[in-house]
C-alpha cells in the first residue's frame, strides 16, 4: 500500500510539474510586461463594447482573482481602477427622512467601492458616471462630492440629466474639468422647455475645452445660429447626436454645430422627430476637410438628407439608416441628394470622395445602383434585407443582377445619327464598384438566395473582379409556405448537424438520420 501510495504521489507531483510548465511563460513574465497586457485587454474590451460604463469593473476583478501575483500587479496599474460611478444619495437630512433611522444625514453620493478606485487609480484619468436626479438636494451633493474629490482629473465625463433645469448645474463641473476633459456624454432624459435648453447648450459650447475629442449629446437642444465665442467642439473629432420627437431639428441647427467642428473626422446622428427641413440652399454648403465617417438614421418624412448641404471630400464611410416598413416616397430626391453631395465633395483632380464603405438600411434598393454608378472606389457594400416584402426582394434580386452584369453608361449629351446607313454604335458598358471585395447582407434572407449570390460571385470572378467575401444571413422564411426548394435547402442544413446524426451499434459509425427520422 504504501507503494502504491508513493506511485500515486509521484504521479500527481509530476502531473503538476508539467501544468506549471506550461503556465510558466506566463509566470515567468515580469511585472511591467503583465501590466501592460492587462491595460491592453481592459482598452480592447472598453473598445468592443463603445463605453466604458458597460465594462465597469469586471475585468480588472476577474484578473485579481487569478493568483496573488496577478492582483498585486492588478492593484498597483493604476489605469484598471478608474471608473467611478456617483449615485443617488440615500439617507439625506431633510424633512421627509426620518431623524430616528442611524443612517439619517450621513448622505454620501461616492460608494465604498468608487472610493477604492479613486485611491487604486492614483494620477490617472479618471471615467466619471453621474445620473442628477431631480431633487435639489440630492444632485447638489453629487456635484459638491464630485467638485471636491476629482474634478481635476476626469478624462471622460457620462452626465445624464433628468430636467432641462439641471443644465445649469453641470456647466460649473465641466467647466472646472476643461483642463483634462477628453469625451462628453450628455442625455437629457426629458426636453419641457426647449428654449431655455438651448440657451444652457449654447453657454456650455462657449467653454474653453482644448483636449475634447469625442462628444456625444442625446436629446440635448442645438444652438439655431453660430456664433465666433463657440470655441469648445473646435477640436473634436467625434461628435454624435441623438434627437428625440420632442426636440426641434432643422438645417439650421445642424450648420451651427458642425461650424464649431472644423477638424471633425466621424459624424453620427439620429433624427427621430418631424423635420423642419423644406427648401435647401445648396449654394451654402458646409466644408468639413478632415470629415472621414457620416452615419445618419432618420425618419422616411425627410424630404431632404440631413448632410446633403455638407462637403466631404475625404469621405471613407457612408451610413444611412431610414425607419420606414414601406416604400419610401421620396427616396428618388434622396438620390438626387447623394448625387449632389458626391459631386460637391470632388477633389482637386476631379475625382469623388474616396468611400470605401456603403451601408444602407431601409426602403432604397431599387434606386440604390444610380447611387453605386458614382461610387468607383467602393469596397464594402452592406445591405439590410428584410424578406417579408416581395417588392423589397425583387428589387434586391434586381440591384445583384445590377452588380454581376455590366452597365450602359448614360450620355447626358446624346448625339443622334444624321444618316440613316450610319452604323449604329454600341452603348459604353461599365461594372459598378469595380474595386468590390465584400458583399454583406445584414439581415433575413431567405436559402434560395445563395443561388443568386454564388452566381453573383462568379459573373465578377469571370470578369477578373473577384469578391473576398460574400455573407447574408440566413433564418426561417416568412410567409404561410415556404417553396418547395427552400424547403430542401432548409432539410439539407439540418442534415449536417450533429442532432441529425444517428449511431449504429453494429457498423460502430455514424450516419446521416433520414429526413423526419427520430434522429439518435
Amino acid at each position: 500500500m504504501h507503494e502504491l501510495e508513493e506511485t500515486l504521489h509521484q504521479h500527481f507531483r509530476e502531473v503538476a510539474e508539467k501544468r506549471n510548465d506550461a503556465l510558466a511563460p506566463v509566470s515567468r513574465l515580469p511585472d511591467d510586461i503583465l501590466c501592460q497586457i492587462f491595460q491592453e485587454g481592459h482598452d480592447s474590451l472598453q473598445l468592443e463594447h463603445h463605453a466604458f460604463v458597460a465594462v465597469g469593473n469586471e475585468f480588472s476583478r476577474l484578473v485579481s482573482r487569478i493568483s496573488h501575483r496577478w492582483r498585486a500587479v492588478a492593484l498597483d496599474t493604476s489605469s484598471l481602477w478608474t471608473h467611478i460611478r456617483f449615485v443617488n444619495p440615500k439617507y439625506l437630512a431633510d424633512a421627509d427622512s426620518d431623524p430616528i433611522h442611524p443612517w439619517y444625514g450621513s448622505a454620501n453620493a461616492l460608494g465604498r467601492t468608487y472610493t477604492g478606485n479613486l485611491a487604486r487609480s492614483k494620477l490617472a484619468l479618471l471615467n466619471v458616471e453621474m445620473d442628477l436626479p431631480e431633487f435639489p438636494g440630492a444632485h447638489s451633493r453629487m456635484v459638491q462630492e464630485y467638485l471636491r474629490t476629482c474634478h481635476n482629473r476626469v478624462g471622460e465625463l457620462v452626465l445624464t440629466l433628468q430636467t432641462p433645469d439641471l443644465l445649469s448645474v453641470v456647466v460649473p463641473c465641466i467647466e472646472r474639468t476643461a483642463g483634462t476633459l477628453r469625451r462628453l456624454e450628455l442625455t437629457l432624459s426629458h426636453t419641457v422647455r426647449d428654449a431655455e435648453a438651448q440657451v444652457v447648450a449654447e453657454q456650455l459650447l462657449v467653454l474653453n475645452l482644448p483636449h475634447l475629442k469625442d462628444v456625444e449629446l442625446i436629446g440635448v437642444p442645438l444652438p439655431a445660429q453660430h456664433h465666433s465665442a463657440c470655441v469648445g467642439l473646435q477640436n473634436c473629432r467625434r461628435l454624435r447626436f441623438w434627437f428625440n420627437r420632442s426636440t426641434r431639428f432643422s438645417s439650421n441647427h445642424l450648420h451651427a454645430i458642425l461650424r464649431c467642428t472644423p477638424a471633425l473626422e466621424d459624424l453620427d446622428m439620429m433624427l427621430l422627430q418631424q423635420p423642419n427641413i423644406t427648401s435647401l440652399n445648396v449654394n451654402e454648403r458646409l466644408l468639413l476637410p478632415e470629415l472621414r465617417r457620416i452615419k445618419c438614421l432618420c425618419l422616411d418624412t425627410f424630404p431632404h438628407l440631413p448632410f446633403v448641404q455638407l462637403t466631404a471630400p475625404k469621405l471613407d464611410t457612408l451610413a444611412l439608416e431610414v425607419f420606414s416598413q414601406f416604400r419610401i416616397p421620396t427616396q428618388q430626391g434622396w438620390v438626387g441628394d447623394i448625387r449632389g453631395f458626391l459631386h460637391a465633395s470632388k477633389g482637386v483632380d476631379g475625382r469623388p470622395p474616396p468611400i470605401r464603405t456603403l451601408v444602407v438600411q431601409g426602403g432604397m434598393m431599387d434606386t440604390l445602383d444610380q447611387i453605386l454608378l458614382h461610387l468607383p472606389d467602393l469596397e464594402t457594400l452592406q445591405l439590410v434585407f428584410e424578406c417579408q416584402w416581395t417588392g423589397d426582394e425583387t428589387n434586391y434580386r434586381k440591384l445583384l443582377g445590377y452588380l454581376g452584369t455590366p452597365q450602359p453608361v448614360r450620355d447626358p449629351h446624346p448625339v443622334k445619327a444624321t444618316r440613316r446607313d450610319a452604323p449604329k454604335l454600341q452603348p459604353a458598358t461599365v461594372w459598378l464598384c469595380p474595386k468590390l471585395q465584400a458583399f454583406e447582407s445584414l439581415a433575413t434572407a431567405r436559402p434560395t438566395h445563395v443561388h443568386v449570390l454564388a452566381a453573383l460571385a462568379a459573373q465578377r470572378r469571370a470578369a477578373g473582379l473577384k469578391l473576398r467575401g460574400c455573407e447574408w444571413a440566413i433564418g426561417r422564411a416568412n410567409g404561410r409556405s415556404a417553396h418547395r426548394e427552400e424547403r430542401r435547402c432548409l432539410r439539407c442544413r439540418r442534415s449536417s448537424t450533429r442532432s441529425s446524426w444517428r449511431w449504429h451499434g453494429r457498423l460502430g459509425a455514424w450516419s446521416v438520420a433520414s429526413i423526419g427520422g427520430s434522429g439518435g
